[in-house]
């Protein structure tokens, strides 16, 4: 792809019909994400009005903050904005990147499915670390069922060595 001036997505494509400009201005945007040019990507998606890909290509580059002024500043609605994120946290969990997800859920405070998220992943610090923060009420019963998974797995593990060593 050859070399566009920045304002390519600002001005040179005003002169074509809508549906034809949308094309070319998500093409060039792809380019842009390709090559990390990050604002000018999202000039051209903005152009044609793919601001959810613009969004999705910052928190993509983990670049949270920038995505989350974006898409206020675009005008997304607080349900766009959290189904967005929610997509791309489930995305990230899905990939393993537990500390990704877990900001992307914090941003817009869902969290419920972070602490889900640690606890299905087996990642006790990390799911006591932020029941204390955001679910004290839950504090005891976390202790609790944290311990009785101690318990069944120690016993389990017990039963184990015990028929070994037999």
């Amino acid at each position: 792809i050859r070399d566009w001036s920045s304002d390519v997505c600002s001005s040179d494509l005003d002169t074509l019909e809508p549906q034809v400009a949308k094309q070319y201005y998500l093409k060039i945007a792809r380019h842009y994400e390709q090559t990390a040019n990050y604002d000018e990507a999202e000039a051209c998606y903005v152009g044609a009005g793919a601001v959810e890909r613009a969004v999705e290509m910052y928190t993509d580059a983990n670049k949270w903050d920038t995505a989350y002024k974006l898409a206020k500043k675009q005008d997304l609605s607080d349900r766009e904005i959290n189904a967005l994120y929610i997509e791309q946290a489930q995305k990230m969990e899905s990939q393993k990147r537990l500390k990704e997800a877990e900001k992307l859920y914090v941003m817009v405070s869902q969290h419920d499915m972070v602490i889900s998220m640690y606890k299905k992943h087996r990642k006790y610090d990390a799911l006591i670390r932020l029941v204390k923060t955001y679910r004290k009420e839950m504090l005891k019963d976390t202790h609790q069922y944290i311990a009785r998974l101690a318990v069944v797995v120690l016993g389990v593990a017990d039963r184990k060595s015990t028929r070994l060593n037999s």
